[in-house]
């Protein structure tokens, strides 16, 4: 395992500065905005210009296949990493033992009985159970990434048409959603772009920027917030379409 994990694990708070693989989460953050400016602009041109989408239609849509992709490669990677500790932590082991009222001289009922032991890792054992597990994960990745295209193109099919850029659009997605993935926690979307103030709910502008609208209220999010890991800090503002509140009698 010398070769995977290095003769000293290190391990630390997760933070944005202390990362071991190359794909830290400010460079992630950089790709995300970057992912919005370009790729989700074209696609989006391309939907207006070419389907019979709305505005807010094609918003929606782009927006489903970024989630869906988070998700998927989240449950993929991070998931993997769950079931990997659960199998470290927790030894199965089979006894045949002889059930007293079926013990007769004649015939004998061996059962089996099956014994969980459960344990917790010390840090420096998981941190040796992720580099495992991202090392096992990496190696996976083409063909993990090539199955979820597949798998999320789908949702392009329904319009008779050729739609390059949304393609484009689609696989950027899915090879960010999968970095985000293997951190040391999987970094987190927010979509709730509103915030409890007294009684009401308002835009809230520590996490999201308005896109076309202004408004104390949101009528719908455009693109998610990027945090570090869910809780943790916010790395990129996400962007809703603010409205005014209407105040009913």
């Amino acid at each position: 395992l010398s070769t995977v994990t290095g003769d000293r694990p290190t391990h630390s708070k997760v933070n944005i500065a202390d990362l071991s693989n190359s794909d830290k989460p400010t460079k992630l953050s950089e790709m995300y905005s970057e992912l919005y400016d370009n790729e989700w602009t074209d696609a989006f041109e391309e939907l207006i210009e070419k389907t019979s989408l709305s505005d807010q239609a094609a918003i929606r849509f782009l927006l489903e296949i970024l989630m869906n992709a988070f998700h998927r490669c989240k449950e993929i990677t991070w998931d993997r990493y769950e079931s990997l500790k659960s199998i470290a932590c927790t030894l199965h082991f089979k006894q045949e033992y002889v059930p007293s009222e079926t013990n007769t001289d004649s015939q004998i009922d061996v059962r089996t009985k099956t014994t969980s032991i459960s344990s917790t890792l010390s840090i420096d054992q998981e941190q040796m159970l992720k580099n495992v597990w991202r090392a096992t994960t990496c190696s996976l990745k083409h063909q993990s990434l090539k199955l979820m295209y597949a798998e999320l193109s789908t949702s392009l099919c329904k319009y008779e048409t050729e739609l390059p850029k949304t393609y484009k659009y689609l696989t950027v997605c899915t090879d960010l959603c999968w970095k985000m993935g293997v951190q040391e926690k999987p970094m987190h979307l927010e979509l709730t772009a509103e915030k409890q103030v007294g009684q009401e709910k308002q835009f809230d502008t520590d996490k999201f920027r308005t896109y076309s609208k202004t408004g104390t209220s949101v009528a719908y999010v455009v693109w998610p917030a990027l945090f570090l890991h869910e809780g943790g800090a916010i790395l990129s503002k996400g962007i809703a379409q603010g409205c005014q509140k209407v105040l009913t009698n």
